[in-house]
């Protein structure tokens, strides 16, 4: 899920898949096969926000006043947080400017992350609550989480 800096929500995703009884607009990958660097720069692309922020689907537990902890910063590309040493680059702010970098390298190849960002300016930090980016995807999950 990605929402704009002035409060816009779309997802980035297949239109006909299974988030597409929410009633957002549902945007497909600009380069298909780019994984979640292609979302991002899809979301990159059709946010019409100076910054977006990038939220995963798979978080049940952040909460509003932890992301909003994300705020722009001048001089910077991407501000994110980290985890154990982690970056969670899922749970962002990314600055309209990286749409050439995103654009340039996923034209070409499917690098991770770390490859992209390496060009840019980022800012990491520790979350408020850690626990809040913890990921939610197998049923495992959810009983260890005590929300099955």
């Amino acid at each position: 899920m990605d929402i704009c800096t002035d409060g816009t929500v779309f997802l980035v995703g297949d239109p006909d898949g299974p988030y597409s009884h929410l009633d957002c607009p549902i945007i497909p990958d600009r380069i298909t096969g780019r994984g979640a660097p292609g979302g991002v720069l899809t979301a990159l692309h059709y946010s019409t926000t100076e910054w977006t922020r990038i939220l995963s689907c798979d978080l049940p537990r952040l909460t509003d006043s932890t992301l909003r902890t994300l705020r722009p910063c001048d001089g910077i590309d991407v501000i994110g947080y980290t985890v154990e040493g982690r970056r969670q680059y899922l749970v962002s702010l990314w600055h309209r400017r990286t749409r050439t970098v995103m654009t340039d390298v996923l034209s070409d190849s499917n690098p991770g992350f770390g490859h992209i960002l390496k060009g840019l300016r980022t800012e990491w930090m520790e979350p408020p609550k850690a626990d809040e980016l913890t990921n939610l995807n197998t049923v495992h999950d959810a009983e260890r989480l005590g929300m099955w």
